[in-house]
Order: C-alpha cells, then sequence, then structure tokens
C-alpha cells in the first residue's frame, strides 16, 4: 500500500444532495471515509454508489444499534474488510459514533468516526460525549488508531497555538473540550491538520454568518506517517453541505 486516503465529512443530513456527495467523494478516490449526519436516505444513496469506488464494506450506526435517538447519524467507509467494536464509547447518543477495525494491508488499524453533539441544543451532553471518547482512548494502544468527525470545537484558535473553548461557568466544560482536541497528542493521537500545517494558517470547515469554526478534524497515530492534510472546502462552497470535509493522506510504516 504506497498510501492510504482518508475523509471525514459531516454532509449535514442533505439527503437531496446525496449523488453529487457521492461523486465528489469518488472523484477523490479515498481508501476510508467517516461521515456525519447521514440520514437513512443518505445512506441508502452513499452506500450504493460508493461500491463503484472501491468502498465495498460499510457500517451505518442506525443499522447496529437497537434504539436511535437521532434520524442523523454516522457512517464508515472501506475499501477493507472491518470489524465493528461495539458499545466502545459509551457517549449519551450512541448512534453518533462507530469504532472499528479495519483490516488494511499494512495492519490492522483502530478507526473511530465521531459527531459531538452541539452545546447549544445538548448541553452538558457535549461534555459527557467529549468525556467519554478521551477515557477510552487516553492510554497507550498497540494498534494504530485514528479519530476523526465533527466535534463542534474549538471556539478559536489563536496564531500562537492556543485553543479557546466554548465557556460555560465550569471549568468542566473547558477541560472537556481540550482533553480531546489537544488532551489525545499525549496519546498518540495528535491533530493531523495542526501538526502538519502549524499556525497560521487560518482554516476553517463550518461558517455561522461570516464567523468561521475549525470543527472538523482528524487525530492519527504518527506510526501511519501522514504527510498531507487539508480541508476540500469547494464542497461546502458548492452546496454540498454546510461543513467542508476534512481529508488527510498516510503513508503508513
Amino acid at each position: 500500500m504506497s498510501a492510504m486516503r482518508v475523509i471525514s465529512w459531516n454532509i449535514a443530513g442533505w439527503t437531496r444532495r446525496s449523488p453529487g456527495q457521492a461523486e465528489s467523494l469518488k472523484a477523490h478516490n479515498p481508501d476510508i471515509v467517516g461521515l456525519q449526519e447521514v440520514t437513512d436516505g443518505s445512506w441508502n444513496v452513499l452506500r450504493e454508489e460508493l461500491i463503484s469506488a472501491g468502498l465495498i464494506y460499510s457500517v451505518y450506526s442506525r443499522e447496529i444499534i437497537a434504539e436511535c435517538s437521532k434520524k442523523k447519524a454516522v457512517a464508515v467507509f472501506s475499501r477493507w474488510p472491518l470489524t465493528i467494536l461495539e458499545e466502545f464509547l459509551d457517549v449519551p447518543y450512541p448512534e453518533l459514533t462507530l469504532s472499528m477495525l479495519i483490516h488494511t494491508p499494512c495492519g490492522d488499524i483502530q478507526f473511530h468516526c465521531v459527531h459531538i453533539p452541539n452545546g447549544s441544543s445538548h448541553g452538558w451532553e457535549k461534555i459527557d460525549s467529549f468525556e467519554a471518547v478521551y477515557s477510552k482512548l487516553a492510554q497507550p494502544s498497540k494498534l494504530p488508531r485514528i479519530l476523526c468527525g465533527d466535534f463542534n470545537s474549538p471556539k478559536e484558535e489563536l496564531d500562537n497555538g492556543d485553543i479557546i473553548p466554548w465557556s460555560r461557568p465550569s471549568p468542566r466544560w473547558s477541560q472537556g473540550e481540550l482533553s480531546v482536541i489537544s488532551g489525545l497528542s499525549e496519546y498518540d493521537l495528535p491533530d493531523i491538520y495542526r501538526r502538519l500545517n502549524g499556525y497560521p494558517p487560518k482554516d476553517f470547515s463550518w461558517y455561522w454568518r461570516d464567523r468561521g469554526r475549525r470543527f472538523d478534524h482528524i487525530f492519527a497515530s504518527a506510526v501511519l506517517n501522514p504527510f498531507e492534510c487539508q480541508y476540500i472546502h469547494e464542497w461546502r462552497t458548492g452546496k454540498l453541505s454546510d461543513h467542508s470535509a476534512i481529508e488527510a493522506v498516510f503513508k503508513p510504516l
């Protein structure tokens, strides 16, 4: 395997855009895709379309979880066989995470696709989700790992590298966000975009009016040897989603 291409994208639950989303993904020829805000209708279209791109293995969280509160869930597509790690992340909404082993030609990779709910609508469930992710991943791993998704964090990043979380009266809130956004780097899960691109440039994956936020991330083990990571803004500006996708390319050691 000369290189491995991973894409994470919040497709915004825009079911009518699914054919265009599938064509855009196929054009980039990814090996692994993690999607957030996937509806049943989107899943049906994407699963069928992405098979033609070689992504013949796929999982949709709403199909493997008995009771789902959310109609927009997560899905993973892979070029290689996968094994689901059931109930791996104990989050408030299990359908917003998928954890699995992906059996690549270079060996098994632990892969996690996550959508952390926003705090404005879900309150402390956002922090409960961050803490659940951190508690499971903040430990050494014999296998290389990738964590990707829409984390609805941080609020801001400064040119000197400081990360500004959303503020609440309790310090638990900021600690919860930062535990994953920066804290997992101590456990070989650094922010790949920042590791490769540094500070600045400023780059955002989601906008509210004219204010950009970098909510979408890929964290990955060093042994996977990431050498490229960028946002695919044309998918957002082309109205396929309200989020830019994030894409990383690895050359596993």
